[in-house]
């Protein structure tokens, strides 16, 4: 693991769309935010330890992580790369700079300010959980490279 309390924001944000995981890809030609995280939110249930857990209520979509209860609390980076994986997959995809309601981590405040330079909203540092919260009209913003064709091709 990386000291650089920055690193996961920047591995997201910095790898160029052609060189992220297929699971970003494919994500990227849903037809919309919401489809992209649906894409997203099966994968890590196929392919890792962790449950991206999705919420909508009131006008919000809240995101936490649930993390194996035998394996101890999630790593601050894993947290902090699958929620900066939400938000540049809204970013990307809409061509629109979607921005969070709030975020709560249970990390101390870093002493860097990529954190709210990268997510620009509201960060509380030190709860109680790991959560990401967005507004739900967000989810609806339509992806500008959605393909069904090549969507089919990548997930047959």
């Amino acid at each position: 693991m990386s000291a650089d309390p920055a690193f996961a924001i920047k591995m997201v944000r910095d790898t160029p769309t052609a060189k992220h995981k297929l699971a970003f890809l494919a994500a990227l030609y849903a037809a919309d935010f919401r489809q992209g995280v649906a894409r997203y939110s099966r994968y890590i249930r196929l392919c890792s330890p962790d449950q991206l857990c999705v919420e909508e209520r009131d006008g919000k979509v809240s995101f936490t992580i649930l993390w194996p209860p035998s394996s101890g609390t999630e790593p601050y980076l894993s947290v902090e790369a699958c929620f900066a994986f939400v938000i540049e997959l809204g970013r990307r995809g809409t061509g629109k700079h979607v921005v969070p309601l709030a975020m709560s981590l249970r990390r101390p405040e870093p002493s860097l300010p990529t954190h709210d330079h990268y997510f620009d909203c509201p960060i509380c540092y030190g709860a109680a959980r790991d959560q990401l919260t967005l507004r739900a009209t967000d989810l609806s913003l339509s992806f500008r490279e959605h393909n069904q064709e090549m969507l089919d091709i990548m997930t047959s």
